[in-house]
């Protein structure tokens, strides 16, 4: 009997003068498939705006290759060397629109920059000029890798796929369901499970370093404003909802970890949710969905045409 197989896609993000990274991507990736697809019942599968975009009127080109091809991918890899690419209307290129768009819903980026030298008549200054600008923005973030030659290259790349797709497929392990139920789970009774869902509030909201149960909040954060408190709290139970019902959908009752959103969310803000100041709400909402349409479950509902979650303005 054939073992389910767990499909990745990889997009590669990049402008016309790379072509040899591009080539090298690939063959990395297909190395990976050889190396790697029967142990782990996983394959990479490689997407571009040229070989996965179908013609769509009525949408910008590049707002047709986002939502046709880029926002399903897993992991996003965008490579420079001298070009920076064409304006879109929204983004200097539709590299940089890729990059920006797939790191606003919390996707995996891998971003390198080319020092191989490049003869002078081929660079571009008004392009060139750009791609500085856009390289100088993440120099300090820990997010880039520049590399001196194209085995420099080869060498990160390779690292750096097999890191990125064993945490993915880590996190996926742990969200994994059966086969979508007809009815969307976001419909879902949930009324058993007012206890984990009183549980999840406390834990995730209100978590604070060695103290239990709630406490008032300051006066300018999230948690003195109920109505976005609630909503914080609602879009929680909706991912800690949707792992528990991959778990039990595969028979397992072992309990959900329902604290390991409210620790990634003090690694990416610093504090727990309802300590953070208001201007933070839209970041603290918009990194949850990124959880949520990240799942299997929301991934799902999103192939269905069916919704994880409600609006704030609905809510």
């Amino acid at each position: 009997m054939a073992k389910p197989v767990t499909h990745i896609s990889v997009f590669l993000a990049s402008p016309g003068d790379v072509e040899k990274e591009r080539g090298i991507a690939f063959e990395l990736i297909h190395e990976w498939n050889d190396l790697h697809t029967n142990e782990k019942s996983a394959a990479l599968q490689i997407k571009t705006w040229k070989t996965s975009r179908y013609p769509e009127l009525g949408k910008r080109p590049q707002a047709a290759v986002n939502s046709q091809v880029l926002d399903d991918c897993d992991i996003v890899v965008g490579i420079f060397w001298t070009r920076f690419g064409s304006p879109t209307g929204v983004a200097d290129s539709g590299t940089e629109e890729e990059i920006r768009r797939s790191m606003e819903n919390n996707r995996p980026v891998l971003l390198y920059f080319s020092d191989v030298p490049a003869s002078p008549s081929q660079i571009d200054p008004a392009q060139y000029a750009k791609l500085l600008r856009f390289r100088d923005e993440f120099r300090n973030t820990g997010l880039i890798w520049n590399y001196a030659s194209h085995d420099e290259f080869r060498d990160y790349f390779r690292r750096h796929l097999e890191r990125h797709v064993q945490e993915l497929l880590s996190r996926l392990r742990s969200e994994r369901i059966a086969p979508t139920p007809n009815s969307p789970p976001y419909i879902m009774n949930i009324g058993n499970n007012e206890g984990i869902a009183a549980h999840t509030i406390n834990t995730v909201i209100y978590k604070t370093s060695g103290k239990k149960g709630t406490r008032p909040s300051a006066i300018g954060t999230i948690g003195s404003d109920m109505l976005r408190k609630n909503y914080v709290s609602y879009l929680v139970r909706q991912y800690n909802q949707f792992l528990k019902i991959g778990r039990e959908s595969f028979g397992d009752r072992h309990n959900v970890c329902y604290s390991s959103l409210s620790t990634r969310i003090i690694q990416e803000f610093k504090a727990p949710a309802n300590d953070l100041p208001l201007h933070h709400f839209d970041g603290v909402v918009n990194f949850i969905k990124g959880y949520i349409d990240g799942s299997i479950v929301g991934r799902n509902n999103r192939s269905k045409g069916w919704k994880s979650y409600e609006s704030f303005d609905d809510f």
